[in-house]
Parts: structure tokens; C-alpha cells; sequence
């Protein structure tokens, strides 16, 4: 799997078929709605697929943080899932965009974490990004 992040279409980009908005290095202004591109490779047509989307802050991982994770309030501030039924492209290929708000997230740094899975196989993708404030 392959996993890019992007402001908007129409800004220069490309990725496979599908055009995608550069920016800086994974860096977004401040309100940040993000375009998440990513493609899947041989999922077998109509099998359903599920994913899962995270947006976690970057560092803060002490001993405070792994007590909040414990009692369960250190969840992510975006979470995102769903399942779709495969749809490859003659190749074999599923090109999937998705526009993420990020509105809600103070400025900082983020890890965004995507996770696929078909059946028992998992496969999981991150990437890390910025939100400057304005």
C-alpha cells in the first residue's frame, strides 16, 4: 500500500490517476482539510475491504499520556472507518482518495495512520504532517 498526504486537487500533483494538491513537506495551514491518497494492491474484486483512518498527535508519550491511553481517554481526535467492496482497475490496483477535516486539531504535530484489512491480512501505512497555525 501506498500512502500520500495533499492540500486539494488541482495544485500539481499526481498520484496514479488521481490529482493531488503539494505542499510544503507534510506541512498545512491552519484550518487543514487533507487529501489522503492511497492505492491497494491485489485485493481480489468484491471482497470487502476495511480501513481505518487515525490522526494521533506527535509525542507526549509519557507517563500521563500511557495512564489517559489506560483508562481510555487518550483516544485520537480523528478516527475514521468504514468498508467498501473491492473495485480494482484492470491492474489489479484500487486508488482511493479521501478528504480528511482536520479543522478541529490545534497546531502541531501529527501522525496519520491508515489501516487496511481483507479477511485476516492487515496492512498499516503512516505518515506524519504538520499544522502551522495562522
Amino acid at each position: 500500500k501506498r500512502l500520500g498526504l495533499a492540500a486539494g486537487a488541482g495544485m500539481g500533483g499526481r498520484g496514479g490517476g488521481v490529482e493531488l494538491g503539494l505542499v510544503p513537506p507534510r506541512q498545512f495551514p491552519e484550518p487543514a482539510v487533507v487529501s489522503l491518497f492511497y492505492e491497494l494492491y491485489n485485493v481480489p474484486a468484491g471482497a470487502t475491504y476495511r480501513t481505518r483512518i487515525r490522526v494521533v498527535p506527535v509525542g507526549g508519550g509519557g507517563v500521563g499520556s500511557a495512564v489517559k491511553r489506560l483508562f481510555g481517554r487518550g483516544r485520537a481526535p480523528i478516527s475514521l472507518s468504514f468498508s467498501e467492496p473491492a473495485n480494482p482497475d484492470a491492474a489489479g490496483v484500487i486508488q482511493v482518495l479521501r478528504r480528511v477535516d482536520m479543522r478541529a486539531l490545534k497546531p502541531g504535530a501529527y501522525r496519520v495512520e491508515v489501516e487496511t484489512a481483507v479477511g485476516s491480512r492487515v496492512v498499516r501505512r503512516a505518515r506524519e504532517l504538520v499544522i502551522r497555525g495562522s
